[in-house]
């Protein structure tokens, strides 16, 4: 039953200030300990550093917590209570606050600041406390927040490759999540935003770099692509605090390299890579800098190597648990990525290599970006990149005028090297950390101008911006859609005045067939997915069908049964005088960078007749080893596949445990398989390979539709999916297409269907 709207926002709120406070708490005590009652930080800075470095410790606590199967709402309350009481007793202090000296039009200069960051904060805190809409928060980030909140911690997940990234946000999202739910969760990160913000002033101000750092604030936070990003439960705003913050620790360690900033140091520069793969920069950096620093001051390898050690193994307290959770899980630390040195049966390496090459230019639609149109790309026009930075954006070169100052040549490092993940993923939120110091950049750079004139020049071009980068004045000078806030902020949704389904429905992709068959599937089922449906909003486990090698190969039977040049009927047969084998080796020579190798089935043959395969009988391929014995189980249906483009030196091969006189073998692939260059081999008793030369000819099989589906049946029946999701528009629109014409011939019941996206369909497997 739906809680009444006043609950409901009071639940939300409550969900998302606990986890601040709780944050800030624990924070305070590591301060406290850490730096003593000489800590000399103003009150932002304690906020900044107080709230960074409890957030990451908080993170860490409910990643243990969902280890050992013990998150409840009863526990978040307890965590909370237990943070206050130490805070009481810990984290209480009496250090004086440094003054700095007076910034001359300071008063200016703030309400330059306060008219933006009011209009601009009062949008985003509204998009932030309506429901989640945002593609990938409905997606992974949200959907498995919920699953975790559902089964208490970490299920054994296997088919979603979004489950193996670092998700230290997402650890703080559930926090919130057990009180407040999806609305809670988004808060929290956009209280990055805020936190980023205040940390950008606060270094400005301690620095002597006011105006510079409110120009560089209101450039930051009034971006397009950053509003979208920090309003939704995505993480980049979350990186992008953490990042400046591991740097402005750094600078504040640098000035007396105090050993208590060690500690601060690690935990800020650690929960980089809890946060996002692309924050892993961030740590040995870190670490580096200590040691040179060190070094320099102190002219003591020893001492430098201990201080620097100091830091790496406080970072390593928030890079261990992730690794250690994919090592345990999947086989693979860094899963889902580098499967070639961690080879693994849950991520394949073909889904690696097109992944990878899709980030690089986000080139899917087949009209990658020119290197010469980035710029524009990613500051105006934002549709392949799925985002926008701003028109004004266009200036960034005039940052580097920020060399000739004193923190300009930092601040410039710092951003080249936070920009350096973003050659590996060409998505415009992936450079939020960098913007962070390229808008710092700018304001040096538009700050060095003559003094008289530098209000005025900063009025113009921020005015620009907050302008042009308006929600609704964007939808004027560019009327294509992108990725940003919606024209006007959703108050009523927000202040659940309106309906939580009837806005979800509208702004969610396929959200209404979710809640079709939201009765049907229940939250032990397992749903093939050719659609993503909204995680977030889903209680089964969705198998998608890219998300997991089990669900490729799910998706390739199902291929089989649509598609003829998938069917399992070119047939190579095989003879050679009779002799005893003790194994029987298939090698595959060609390299090819695109075709990849499939095998349906292998039939070995004696004088008498065709032999069974046997359980005794040991069965290996190289690569992809774990599914070998489907070349050898009977069934043609079922096959192997190398998950990797041929190169030379591929085998699949099965040893027997006693000798067999064989004269022959069949071996069964798919009509469309070419491009292999075959040789075959026998295994004598001493364990010796040789080749066997065997006379070859080739024929076609036919093949039953009727038995070839009904095996479909049975193998998605197997893998105990209940459920198969569709979409006749969508990127497996042929195997959709085929299956809607006749669902029963495929042991199919359609259940539910959207007709407005699609069509969507779901179908109940019999």
């Amino acid at each position: 039953m739906p809680l009444p709207a006043a609950t409901t926002v009071f639940l939300i709120l409550l969900g998302w200030i606990l986890t601040l406070i709780t944050s800030y708490l624990l924070g305070r005590i590591l301060l406290a300990r850490c730096l003593g009652p000489e800590m000399a930080l103003s009150r932002a800075e304690r906020f900044v550093f107080g709230f960074g470095a409890g957030a990451a410790c908080l993170s860490n606590l409910v990643f243990l917590l969902c280890s050992l199967g013990a998150f409840y709402t009863e526990a978040v309350w307890g965590v909370v209570l237990l943070a206050a009481g130490a805070y009481w007793r810990w984290g209480r202090d009496r250090s004086p606050v440094p003054r700095f000296p007076a910034e001359p039009g300071k008063r200016v200069w703030w309400l330059i600041f306060a008219i933006p960051a009011v209009a601009y904060g009062c949008t985003y805190f509204v998009h932030a406390l309506a429901p989640e809409i945002s593609p990938d928060g409905v997606g992974y980030h949200l959907g498995l927040v919920s699953r975790y909140y559902r089964e208490h911690g970490f299920p054994h997940i296997t088919t979603n490759i979004y489950a193996y990234l670092s998700q230290g946000a997402e650890m703080l999202y559930l926090f919130a999540f057990a009180v407040g739910k999806h609305s809670a969760a988004k808060l929290v990160h956009f209280s990055f935003l805020v936190a980023t913000v205040v940390a950008m002033l606060a270094f400005s101000r301690r620095h002597g770099l006011w105006r510079a750092g409110v120009v560089g604030a209101v450039l930051y936070a009034c971006s397009p692509v950053v509003g979208a990003d920090a309003a939704s439960s995505y993480n980049d705003c979350a990186l992008a605090f953490y990042e400046f913050s591991t740097f402005y620790a750094l600078l504040l360690w640098w000035r007396g390299r105090e050993r208590g900033w060690l500690v601060i140091i690690g935990i800020l520069a650690g929960f980089c890579f809890s946060i996002k793969y692309t924050g892993g920069l961030i740590p040995p950096a870190a670490v580096a800098l200590v040691t040179w620093g060190s070094w320099r001051r102190l002219r003591n390898a020893r001492a430098a190597l201990t201080r620097s050690l100091a830091v790496a193994v406080v970072a390593s307290l928030f890079v261990l648990p992730w690794t250690l959770k994919n090592a345990i899980l999947v086989e693979n630390p860094v899963a889902p990525f580098f499967n070639r040195f961690f080879p693994n049966p849950y991520v394949t390496v073909s889904f690696e290599d097109t992944y990878k090459n899709y980030l690089k230019d986000y080139s899917h639609s087949g009209e990658s970006v020119p290197p010469h149109e980035y710029a524009l790309e990613l500051t105006v026009r934002g549709a392949k990149l799925q985002g926008m930075l701003g028109p004004i954006f266009l200036i960034t070169p005039l940052g580097f005028l920020a060399w000739r100052r004193r923190w300009g040549r930092p601040i410039l490092l710092a951003g080249l090297l936070c920009a350096l993940p973003w050659m590996a993923n060409a998505g415009t939120r992936f450079l939020i950390p960098a913007l962070v110091f390229a808008s710092l950049a700018i304001g040096l750079a538009l700050c060095s101008l003559p003094r008289r004139i530098v209000p005025l020049a900063a009025c113009l071009a921020l005015g620009f911006h907050a302008v042009s980068s308006w929600p609704s004045m964007l939808r004027v000078w560019h009327p294509e859609p992108v990725w940003s806030l919606h024209e006007e902020a959703p108050w009523k949704a927000a202040l659940r005045l309106e309906p939580e389904q009837e806005y979800l429905t509208r702004h969610v992709s396929h959200y209404a067939v979710v809640q079709r068959v939201a009765d049907q599937v229940g939250p032990s089922d397992r749903v093939l997915s050719l659609e993503a449906l909204p995680e977030a909003y889903f209680a089964s486990e969705q198998l998608v069908y890219y998300q997991g090698a089990e669900n490729e190969q799910l998706v390739e039977v199902l291929r089989a049964g649509a598609d003829p040049q998938f069917w399992p009927s070119r047939v190579l047969s095989l003879e050679w005088p009779a002799r005893e084998l003790h194994g029987f080796r298939i090698l595959q020579r060609n390299d090819d960078p695109v075709t990849q190798w499939t095998v349906s089935e292998v039939r070995l043959r004696a004088a008498d007749g065709e032999v069974v395969a046997s359980t005794s009988w040991r069965v290996h391929a190289d690569p992809f080893p774990w599914t070998a014995s489907r070349a050898f189980d009977g069934n043609p249906f079922t096959p192997w596949t190398s998950w990797e483009p041929l190169f030379d030196g591929m085998k699949v091969e099965a040893h027997f445990p006693e000798s067999m006189t064989l004269s022959g073998a069949e071996l069964i692939y798919r009509w469309g398989q070419y491009g292999l260059e075959l040789e075959f081999f026998g295994k004598e008793r001493e364990g010796n390979w040789f080749p066997l030369d065997p006379r070859i000819k080739e024929s076609r099989r036919p093949v039953s539709v009727a038995a070839l589906r009904a095996a479909i049946h049975q193998e998605l029946r197997r893998h105990d999916i209940s459920f198969l999701v569709t979409n006749t528009a969508g990127g497996y629109a042929d195997i959709s297409k085929v299956i809607g014409e006749d669902p029963t011939a495929w042991g199919l019941r359609e259940v539910g269907a959207d007709g407005s996206e699609g069509p969507v369909h779901v179908y109940r497997v019999e």
